[in-house]
């Protein structure tokens, strides 16, 4: 080594003079899995932060007033699905309260939309609903908005919801 020629011997290896051939690392996120004589890459792993899209039908009297609420939500550029979201978790937040407030609705397909993204953990909560009620998860989805929309003011710690009964009361003229 270089004791031979006279030098002090390096106590350490990153003062090497010569290269010396390192060895990669193994790479932990690119496991691979022999199966059968095939190479297979497992599934990567989800977002948590990532939304799941849910599309529910609307009837036009529906769609006004969902509408109508992303508006006083200030809900910009039409974009209905924001509100629809925010509907959506206050309704989940409501059911823990009062879950009679929540009876079957009749669920029909109109072939008219809305959505609505929630979050994963939210979008558990409503495949737990979904199953508890025995129907899919646009059902569960229009149950929660449709009930939520169309009942009165309630209050949750300390702060007072407003929501108008549907259809809106005429106005009687004495």
């Amino acid at each position: 080594m270089n004791q031979d020629r006279g030098e002090r011997p390096q106590l350490n290896g990153i003062f090497h003079t010569h290269s010396v051939p390192m060895k990669a690392a193994p790479d932990t996120n690119q496991k691979v899995i022999e199966a059968a004589g095939k190479l297979i890459k497992p599934a990567r792993r989800e977002r948590s932060d990532k939304l799941k899209d849910i599309k529910f039908p609307v009837t036009p009297s529906e769609r006004q007033e969902l509408r109508r609420r992303a508006i006083e939500m200030g809900v910009t550029g039409r974009n209905e699905t924001i509100s629809n979201t925010k509907l959506l978790i206050l309704a989940l937040n409501q059911l823990r309260l009062y879950p009679e407030w929540y009876p079957p609705l009749v669920y029909k397909d109109s072939k008219q939309y809305m959505h609505v993204k929630p979050t994963g953990m939210v979008f558990k909560q409503i495949e737990e609903l979904a199953l508890q009620w025995n129907c899919s998860i646009r059902c569960a989805c229009h149950r929660l908005l449709m009930n939520y929309i169309f009942k009165g003011e309630v209050i949750l710690r300390g702060i007072q919801i407003q929501s108008e009964p549907y259809p809106p009361k005429a106005h009687q003229n004495d």
